[in-house]
């Protein structure tokens, strides 16, 4: 799974611990999941469509 965590048009969400990623967050169990060429909206915005990223004003953090 590791491999397909950081792929380009993909949605990685996780839920449960997150101390072995320096959170502070601890749990019995840790569950991901990862979805290829999703559509994303944000506060009723679309900011992802079939993978593809559609912000026009967009800068990395």
């Amino acid at each position: 799974m590791l491999n397909d965590e950081g792929v380009n048009g993909t949605v990685h969400i996780g839920i449960g611990t997150s101390a072995n990623l320096g959170g502070q967050v601890t749990a019995k169990t840790h569950f991901d999941a990862i979805t290829q060429a999703p559509t994303v909206w944000i506060d009723g915005e679309p900011v992802l469509s079939d993978g593809k990223i559609l912000l026009k004003d967009c800068s990395v953090v």
